[in-house]
């Protein structure tokens, strides 16, 4: 959390976290609060994109923004 929380936000629309061993979709909620930005892991959207495709397409909260959206 540390290592994302400082990061230079400035001109920056979003944050992608592409690792996959980094464990942060506990985390992302709160980032995207303090820093006032979207962040999208990998996994996150590996998940979003899986349940979107089950027809699975209700706000989920918890996760980040990503799971907010239909």
């Amino acid at each position: 959390m540390q290592s994302i929380s400082s990061i230079d936000l400035i001109d920056v629309d979003s944050i992608f976290v592409s690792c996959t061993a980094l464990k942060v979709i506990d985390i992302i909620e709160t980032l995207e609060s303090k820093l006032s930005t979207d962040i999208i892991s990998s996994n996150q959207a590996i998940i979003w994109d899986s349940l979107r495709l089950s027809n699975i397409n209700q706000k989920i909260d918890g996760f980040g923004n990503l799971f907010k959206l239909h």
